[in-house]
């Protein structure tokens, strides 16, 4: 695997692993009341759902250091935007302020939320929101140290 994947794995593993959704590789099939995370854009399927898109790669010329940007999209099961705003604060929670920590097999050197927005709903009605992470990791290639 790319570092891209292997932290975005590593991201919804975290999630899974504390909790907060339920990370199935491959065809995933949720469970009644269960929140999915999935890689990628939105699916349609389980209603309350978070998921991490990777976007806008900063990379230091010669160091090792990359901003990957990562948008983490909330959905609540309904229309309101209680589930979404919960689940969206217990990510934050995991990720503000790490530093120093392997994640997928890549090591985090700092992450920090940059923006969140409400959505509004989608067109079955449930409440959605975007959160921005920007995780400073560590990325050696061929011509960086």
């Amino acid at each position: 695997m790319g570092t891209t994947n292997d932290l975005c794995r590593g991201l919804a593993q975290l999630i899974n692993d504390l909790g907060i959704g339920v990370y199935r590789i491959g065809t995933a099939v949720y469970q009644p009341g269960e929140v999915g995370v999935v890689i990628g854009l939105p699916t349609t399927t389980p209603p309350a759902l978070i998921a991490l898109l990777d976007y806008d790669t900063r990379d230091d010329p010669t160091s090792s250091d990359t901003v990957q940007s990562i948008q983490i999209r909330f959905r609540s099961a309904g229309g309101t935007a209680d589930q979404a705003n919960d689940l969206a604060d217990a990510v934050f929670n995991a990720l503000q302020g790490m530093w120093g920590q392997t994640v997928g097999g890549v090591k985090v050197i700092t992450a920090e939320r940059s923006s969140s927005l409400p959505l509004g709903t989608d067109n079955s009605g449930r409440y959605e929101r975007s959160d921005n992470y920007d995780l400073t990791i560590h990325r050696p290639s061929t011509h960086r140290e």
